[in-house]
């Protein structure tokens, strides 16, 4: 156990909760003080499997002198009260995603954040990403000209979501634009700065009254992006995939934790340097040599002139769960040393209230409210 490291309690003893734990376990700058479940045997026995003490309620957790960070891995519907509360207690925050469930109560958590000194953070662990950041310079330093058009498509299983899940429950979960929308209203916002959305529906599953399919369309200054979510495929086939295109180019991500990265398009060559150096482990292939009047071109009602048509690859070999493991360490150790420092951390405050208004929004259009 290290000098100085902050104390930590785990608040909902859930799989994802656990699963947290176990990647927290190997650093140097938090340690686990307790774990609290309104599920006594499951307090017991994460305790148990993780050393500490058991408790029974978030207010146990706030009385324990030892705990400076709790950790909100409850539903939804629970994470703006709850950290409030927290707040209140003298304790910093990291929530799980969605800080809140409207926007009027992100506020009141930034508020009472501000008020009490505290810190808050989400588990936005996309923004932790190395292929997000790849995509971000190359977004930045405009290697392949101006962005027009993005999507994001999310192929997600059900198969461990059974119809009794609060998941479904929209006054636990707000929906699938909020419990699972949020992190890519905010990784599109990091990638194309501040959106709107324009128009959203669901789609109720025959029988039922789960909305399993979601689908939006945002704006972000002079672009159109669209996602679509549906929570209806075998865990084998759980599948995503990101799109950008740009002026000279597109690039695709695949998955939802970032595992592939491709990059197609024209290019001089000072943009094939940028686009070499923001994916450095990357595969670049020249695909085709151009030359006098074959290098002029039009797109977007712009000249350009290029030298080659390229590829570039690039994968992650880790297996999916270790990344993910990694970006949730990413996220912890980014909010200890802030705490612990000062520093201001990757993902604020305004990015995670954000992040919910536009779910809401998604929500109130969808609903026939917007």
């Amino acid at each position: 156990m290290a000098d100085g490291a902050l104390g930590y309690a785990l608040v909902g003893c859930g799989k994802f909760g656990r699963f947290c734990l176990s990647h927290y376990q190997a650093m140097q700058n938090i340690r686990l003080v307790a774990v609290a479940d309104t599920d006594a045997a499951l307090a017991r026995a994460t305790a148990e499997e993780f050393g500490v003490t058991p408790l029974a309620s978030l207010q146990d957790v706030l009385n324990h002198k030892d705990v400076d960070i709790v950790h909100i891995a409850t539903p939804p519907s629970t994470h703006g009260p709850f950290t409030i509360q927290a707040l209140q207690a003298g304790k910093h925050v990291l929530a799980e995603k969605p800080l809140a469930v409207t926007g009027r109560e992100a506020d009141q958590v930034a508020q009472t954040s501000k008020r009490t000194g505290r810190k808050v953070t989400v588990n936005f662990i996309l923004r932790h990403s190395p292929i997000v950041a790849m995509v971000q310079r190359i977004i930045r330093e405009g290697t392949l000209g101006q962005p027009l058009r993005a999507y994001f498509e999310n192929y997600a299983q059900d198969e461990v979501l059974p119809g009794t899940h609060w998941f479904w429950d929209r006054s636990l979960s707000a929906g699938i634009f909020v419990e699972h929308g949020v992190h890519f209203f905010d990784l599109y916002r990091q990638w194309f700065g501040k959106g709107r959305v324009r128009w959203a529906e669901y789609l109720t599953r025959p029988g039922t009254r789960q909305q399993d399919r979601a689908f939006c369309v945002m704006e972000f200054e002079d672009m159109l992006v669209t996602h679509y979510h549906g929570f209806d495929q075998p865990i084998r086939l759980d599948r995503q995939r990101h799109m950008i295109l740009f002026e000279r180019g597109d690039v695709v991500v695949g998955g939802w934790i970032p595992l592939e990265l491709h990059v197609h398009g024209m290019l001089d060559d000072p943009q094939k340097d940028l686009l070499a150096a923001a994916v450095p482990e990357g595969t670049l292939t020249t695909l085709k040599q151009y030359a006098g009047p074959d290098q002029r071109f039009r797109s977007h009602g712009q000249d350009h002139t290029v030298t080659a048509e390229v590829q570039l690859d690039y994968a992650i070999r880790t297996p999916k769960m270790d990344v993910y493991g990694s970006l949730i360490r990413g996220v912890m150790q980014d909010f200890a040393a802030s705490i612990q420092t000062g520093k201001p951390t990757l993902v604020t405050l305004e990015d995670t209230v954000e992040a919910v208004r536009m779910g809401e929004a998604a929500n109130r259009i969808a609903d026939g409210l917007g």
